[in-house]
C-alpha cells in the first residue's frame, strides 16, 4: 500500500543534515591531531647532565644468566664528560660522549642505554661476541662525584 502522507523519515534527514558537517569536521579535526601525534617521534637523545652521578650495578646479567660478580660495580659519570667504570675490578677513566642512546668510551668501550629513568638505567654492553653484559643500575643520592 503506498501511503500519500507525510514523509518523517525524509523530515529526520533534514534535520540533522545540518549536523552531519559538524560531525565529518571534528572527525577530520580529530583525525588530524592524531596524524601529528603518531609523527611526532619521542626524542631518544639522552642528556649527559642528566646522567651525573654514581650509578651502581644492583644486578647484572651474562649472556642472559644473572651474575653476583658484577654487584657493587658502578659507573660514575662528571660534569667534565669524563665516565668512571669498575666493571673490571679496578677504575678506568676516561672521557665519553653520547651518540643517541650509546655511550662511547673512545678506545674502550661503547654501552648501550636500554631504559632509563631518573634513579634507574639498564645498559646493554657487549665485551665480545662470547661475553654480552645487562647491567641494572640504580642511582646513588648525596653523592658528589
Amino acid at each position: 500500500m503506498i501511503s500519500t502522507g507525510p514523509n518523517h523519515t525524509l523530515h529526520s534527514y533534514k534535520l540533522l543534515f545540518p549536523i552531519v558537517p559538524i560531525y565529518r569536521w571534528m572527525i577530520l579535526v580529530s583525525f588530524g591531531g592524531l596524524m601529528i601525534l603518531v609523527s611526532c617521534k619521542e626524542s631518544t637523545t639522552i642528556s649527559t647532565q642528566g646522567l651525573n652521578g654514581k650509578w651502581e650495578i644492583y644486578s647484572a646479567n651474562r649472556n642472559g644468566r644473572e651474575t653476583p660478580y658484577l654487584r657493587g660495580g658502578y659507573f660514575i659519570f662528571d660534569a667534565k664528560n669524563n665516565l668512571t667504570v669498575n666493571i673490571t675490578g679496578s677504575d678506568e677513566t676516561g672521557p665519553f660522549l653520547m651518540k643517541d642512546n650509546r655511550i662511547i668510551q673512545e678506545g674502550k668501550a661503547d654501552y648501550t642505554i636500554t631504559s632509563i629513568r631518573q634513579d634507574s638505567m639498564d645498559i646493554y654492553y657487549a665485551m665480545n661476541p662470547e661475553n654480552e653484559f645487562m647491567f641494572f643500575l640504580k642511582k646513588t643520592s648525596n653523592e658528589k662525584h
